[in-house]
């Protein structure tokens, strides 16, 4: 099967890059391999400054259903580019795949197969590493729960997919994003990726579909994620205030739980778990403990690198500036500094 101009393809490859000179080239081989055709490659490049916009000019000179699109200003998140990959490409499916991560040859059939049983198709994945990964960060992937150990079904309905994240809460055991297949219509009814969601917003996608629509799984490792040093992974891992940024995107997600209509059924699903989960009070909890932290940092050490974190997540991100104001708001000044003082002397 193959597509024409006149008719949308079955899928969109869509490959956000940025600086991925040193293994794009093999990823693109890996499309061009894929037994399944009738498909397009988007590929959207966040302002490279390496060769990454040339191996992908190469690749469009050479292959007919791919087109480049080079953003003129820096997305500077992986979930802005996706979205962007979004925009720019027309097939019913979109499959995902990132600039360091590779499909087997059957991946797009196998996925597609999938897909009879649901919108959301999330394959096993394997992992490549780098020869420079040390012991401790292949120890932490191979150690992760993965998709098939949680859920070792062909399709999980959306209750199982509630439980389950329940049980692993804030962990991926769903998969990277280049394992899934999605098709289209679950960004028009559920949206698309956080877009100031740094460290997870591959997870808070899953979360927020799959408790709808559940997860179909393909049980075969289709996918493979890499492990390198420049990976937006590894630069997370080698964050100085990956703990703090991790804290302010998970009560950003919390909100979302507590109130977005898309999580109406985790939500639902969470207050009925023994004990029931409350998302409001856990989220409340999560900024006391930041806004505090960034508070003792500049008073004891000087340190202001938190408090600017807290300033520049509220200027980029509105749901977060207005939950700070509601925050302030619901404890006096005289109230809060007493609370920070009892609490620190």
């Amino acid at each position: 099967m193959s597509s024409s101009a006149a008719t949308k393809p079955t899928v969109s490859v869509c490959i956000p890059t940025y600086n991925g000179a040193a293994h794009l080239e093999e990823a693109l081989a890996c499309v061009t391999a894929q037994t399944f055709s009738d498909f397009e490659v988007v590929i959207v490049d966040d302002c490279s400054v390496d060769g990454t916009v040339a191996i992908a000019e190469r690749y469009v000179a050479n292959e007919p259903r791919a087109r480049l699109i080079r953003n003129k200003v820096r997305a500077g998140s992986s979930g802005r580019n996706a979205n962007r990959c979004l925009e720019e490409s027309s097939g019913e499916w979109v499959k995902f795949l990132f600039q360091d991560d590779l499909m087997t040859p059957d991946c797009l059939e196998k996925m597609l197969r999938a897909g009879d049983r649901g919108p959301l198709v999330i394959s096993h994945h394997d992992y490549v590493f780098a020869p420079e990964t040390d012991d401790e960060v292949r120890q932490y992937y191979e150690t992760l729960p993965t998709v098939g150990e949680v859920l070792p079904v062909d399709y999980a309905p959306a209750d199982a997919v509630c439980a389950a994240i329940m049980r692993h809460l804030w962990v991926n055991f769903v998969g990277p994003t280049s394992a899934s297949l999605i098709h289209r219509q679950c960004f028009a009814t559920y949206g698309r990726f956080h877009g100031t969601n740094i460290y997870f917003p591959d997870l808070e996608l899953w979360m927020r579909v799959g408790t709808n629509a559940g997860i179909a799984i393909a049980r075969e490792r289709l996918t493979s994620f890499r492990v390198h040093g420049a990976t937006t992974s590894a630069r997370i891992r080698h964050d100085p205030l990956r703990e703090v940024r991790g804290s302010l995107d998970g009560i950003i997600v919390m909100r979302s739980i507590d109130q977005a209509p898309e999580y109406r059924r985790l939500r639902e699903f969470a207050r009925r778990c023994d004990p029931p989960f409350d998302a409001a009070a856990q989220m409340w909890d999560a900024l006391a403990d930041v806004r505090w932290a960034a508070m003792e940092a500049s008073y004891r050490q000087r340190d202001r690198r938190l408090i600017k974190e807290l300033n520049a997540v509220c200027k980029r991100d509105p749901t977060f500036r207005a939950l700070m104001s509601e925050f302030e708001s619901r404890r006096p000044l005289w109230t809060r500094l007493k609370e920070f003082v009892k609490a620190r002397v």
